[in-house]
């Protein structure tokens, strides 16, 4: 039956029931500038009411309220939106790292600048046109050798930066995969502790909370999905494969792969346990594997064509010419004709030929370099060297130049090089 101070304990849960929603909003002020912290409310419900229903209970005039109690204390966080950032923040990252790689190619090729390959090529250009007015003139064909130099040069800063680059990205990785594996194990970590809360009927909020600022990091590195049981526990899958299921991580590992193709050991991402491939789509981490795979070594692959074209083209019409003393007119099986490029690739041990990796590796001859009278730089007119320049011609005529145009034109189509920026920008 009622007490003669039902009314006194009616106030005293009155009382209970504000101090603790006065507490949650301390909290809540608390934390305004928590980036991770979702803002929390108490809900209030009455306290079961007088007389319950009995065996052989007289019935009154009713029930009679007893009061109010904090029955359960909730996080304001919509779970479906949630779901969907982490979605969002897959893509953001994943084209986050393509930018960022893209704009230091672009920023390698220096173009338009005086710089950059283009500029280094429109001055030896202009050495040959020199050339074809004054061949007999050592000093022009010293110049010649010097453009020819800084051409080079410029074409192997190019591909050294290209290099470096794809190195950089493929050493981030392992750095990443040791992030994933940090951030998978503190979530597992989490789940056990959210679990053992759980079961007892309330909701651990600020565990919540850190779990899924982890989670949301975690979605900034790797595409993931994330299933919720009814004991709060999460489990985290990848490519479909488990990375976290309830108290459990499954780790991932790097392993270098000899890529001899490409002249470098790649660091490929595979399951610890398992030893399987990961399947990653996109995050930061699958940014810089299609950065590493696919953006740079297309511009590397590009630079290296472009540069065995040039050179072989080049050699070709260098060879149908004479020099100084009425060597050349080269001519494949003629007896007496022999060849002298005035472009070669040096050969190294990671290189089968000579013409792998041309953009690294292409040289000027030594013996012109040391010897300008080799260059072969006119047509034969009676037995004597004319003022004629077929290499000159390579130039003036628009040979080479109209070689390259289609080089840059065909990789423009492309959306790579020159507009390096086209591909990244048009997805977006």
């Amino acid at each position: 039956m009622r007490t003669t101070f039902s009314g006194i304990s009616i106030a005293l849960r009155a009382l209970q029931a504000q101090q603790i929603s006065l507490d949650v909003t301390g909290h809540n002020v608390a934390n305004a500038n928590n980036p991770n912290f979702s803002r929390q409310s108490a809900v209030h419900a009455a306290t079961r009411p007088f007389p319950m229903p009995m065996l052989g209970h007289t019935p009154s005039g009713g029930q009679l309220g007893t009061g109010v109690e904090i029955s359960q204390i909730t996080r304001l966080r919509d779970n479906f939106v949630e779901m969907r950032l982490r979605q969002q923040f897959h893509s953001l990252k994943y084209w986050e790292s393509l930018q960022d790689g893209l704009t230091q190619v672009e920023l390698f090729f220096n173009e338009p600048t005086e710089n950059g390959i283009h500029a280094a090529l429109d001055h030896f250009w202009d050495s040959l046109q020199d050339l074809s007015r004054e061949p007999d003139f050592d000093s022009v064909r010293e110049v010649v050798v010097q453009r020819a130099q800084v051409l080079v040069e410029a074409i192997h800063n190019t591909r050294e930066q290209l290099q470096n680059l794809r190195e950089n990205v493929n050493t981030n990785i392992p750095i990443k995969v040791s992030e994933i594996n940090s951030l998978s194990a503190r979530i597992a970590d989490l789940n056990v502790q959210i679990g053992k809360i759980s079961a007892t009927g309330s909701l651990p909020n600020d565990l919540l909370d850190t779990r899924d600022a982890l989670l949301e990091d975690l979605s900034k590195l790797v595409d993931i999905e994330v299933i919720q049981d009814h004991a709060n526990m999460v489990s985290v899958t990848v490519g479909g494969a488990s990375l976290v299921h309830r108290s459990t991580s499954y780790g991932m590992t790097t392993n270098s792969v000899a890529n001899k193709d490409q002249g470098y050991e790649k660091n490929e991402i595979f399951w610890a346990a398992t030893g399987a491939p990961v399947e990653i789509r996109a995050g930061e981490l699958g940014g810089l594997r299609q950065l590493r795979d696919v953006e740079v070594q297309h511009f590397i692959d590009e630079l290296d064509e472009w540069t065995l074209n040039f050179a072989n083209e080049f050699n070709r019409i260098h060879n149908e010419g004479y020099d100084l003393a009425g060597h050349g007119g080269y001519k494949q099986g003629v007896e007496g004709k022999y060849r002298l490029d005035f472009f070669e690739f040096k050969k190294s041990a990671d290189t089968e030929d000579a013409g792998e990796f041309a953009a690294l590796n292409i040289i000027v001859n030594s013996e012109i370099a040391a010897d300008v009278e080799l260059i072969r730089a006119a047509y034969l007119e009676g037995g004597l060297p004319s003022g004629d320049d077929p290499v000159a011609d390579f130039g003036a005529s628009g040979q080479a130049a109209g070689h390259l145009n289609r080089c840059l034109l065909q990789s423009q189509q492309r959306g790579h090089l020159p507009t390096v920026g086209r591909p990244l920008g048009k997805r977006l």
